[in-house]
């Protein structure tokens, strides 16, 4: 393999070079990219074959590399062999495909556990296919994460584009996903396009699908079945080609024999089911989940590793979990930030296993998760929102669940 090569060592040289050449391939390292350079591979990275040398285990930087476009994300250490051979396959292919294995050995939601590794395996069988997918799982299994694999794996060359159907009222979440003509309605200025269509060639994800107003699930019908839209105010039709991935926590068959949810849509919308298990099915996977967390999180805020003893991941282990994945980052963060030494912290909100919640033996899922939500009120002074992220759930998710044990002592 002959050619001239170029090598810098500074990321102000680098920028000044990219911005100004052309080059057959680029080798570049993580530890030298600035704003600068940052920016040039998010305006350019599948313009030009990039390999990246990174020893990153943080997912969302792994993954925002990709959405790039870099051809290839290359371990510091590969021999000069291992080089040689990844650049022979960016050139020797017009349009490479992000590396499969990378995304799936650094991911730390990953694990041992069968059912998990099940899904990555359909993941990977789906992921070049157009049919609509319905993510479901518990709060803060990592539904979003998952719908992102999907789109990356996809080889899609438009945009990742989410909206989470809980958060806006029916009027505004029309708007933001279909779009508004101008004068569809007071202050609508200027048009205004949707979502669904800047999501076009890409994947349109949307979150917690089974909070969609009734009387916006006709239109995603019309969507999934015409891939046609129309805007707010509007009479004309206009074609979409973004492929539909949706995600609930919901038992979205129950809402279906309530009448809640629309059986056509729901149909349509679970050609390809795919099932995230809960942390408490898998506990084994928690030891390595709490090492990749541990380091993630002190690279993220400079901090030095801890000593984490069998005792601290037996209390782990041993612990419900019902904000799942979420939950466990999110309370290791906290012990990480605000206890010293780190185990103390863990020590200090230990969960309490369903035996000795109540001193009366087992209690059933749904009495350990009111349990769960009461102490978090507690803890938060009646603050819905604060216990909402203690819990790592929504707020909304939080008042649907209080609001279901209302209706049931009444």
């Amino acid at each position: 393999m002959g050619g001239l090569i170029e090598i810098v060592t500074r990321s102000s040289t680098a920028s000044s070079r990219l911005l100004n050449n052309r080059y057959d391939i680029i080798l570049l390292a993580e530890s030298i990219i600035d704003n600068l350079l940052n920016s040039w591979l998010q305006k350019n990275g599948r313009q030009q074959p990039v390999l990246l040398f990174s020893d990153s285990h943080e997912p969302e930087k792994l993954l925002e590399w990709i959405h790039c476009g870099i051809a290839d994300l290359l371990s510091p250490s590969l021999s000069s062999e291992q080089l040689h051979q990844a650049i022979v396959e960016v050139t020797s292919q017009e349009k490479p495909q992000p590396s499969r294995k990378i995304i799936r050995d650094n991911h730390p939601f990953y694990g041992d556990n069968p059912h998990i590794q099940a899904l990555l395996d359909q993941i990977d069988k789906i992921s070049l296919r157009s049919s609509p997918v319905l993510l479901e799982g518990e709060t803060g299994t990592g539904k979003s994460f998952f719908a992102r694999r999907i789109h990356t794996l996809s080889g899609r060359k438009g945009r990742l584009v989410s909206i989470n159907c809980a958060t806006l009222s029916p009027n505004l979440l029309e708007s933001e996903l279909f779009g508004h003509i101008r004068g569809a309605f007071t202050g609508a200025e200027a048009a205004r396009p949707g979502l669904a269509a800047s999501a076009e060639n890409g994947t349109l994800f949307l979150d917690e699908i089974g909070e969609l107003p009734a009387e916006l699930q006709p239109k995603l019908l019309q969507l999934l079945e015409d891939k046609m839209i129309r805007p707010v105010g509007s009479d004309i039709e206009q074609p979409i080609t973004a492929r539909i991935v949706a995600a609930t926590n919901c038992n979205l068959k129950k809402q279906v024999k309530e009448g809640k949810f629309r059986a056509d849509l729901y149909y349509r919308l679970n050609v390809i089911p795919l099932k995230i298990p809960s942390l408490r099915s898998r506990a084994d996977d928690i030891p390595g989940l709490v090492r990749n967390f541990i380091e993630e999180l002190c690279e993220e805020h400079t901090l030095s590793l801890p000593t984490i003893s069998k005792e601290t991941i037996t209390v782990l282990k041993n612990s419900p979990w019902l904000g799942n994945v979420r939950e466990l980052r999110n309370h290791l963060e906290r012990a990480l930030l605000l206890s010293f030494p780190f185990e103390q912290g863990i020590e200090a909100t230990e969960r309490k296993s369903p035996e000795t919640a109540t001193g009366s033996g087992w209690l059933r899922l749904e009495e350990h998760e009111k349990a769960h939500i009461l102490r978090a009120l507690d803890k938060s002074a009646g603050n819905k929102s604060q216990a909402a992220l203690l819990l790592g759930i929504s707020r909304r998710t939080l008042e649907r669940k209080l609001k279901r044990w209302e209706s049931e002592v009444a």
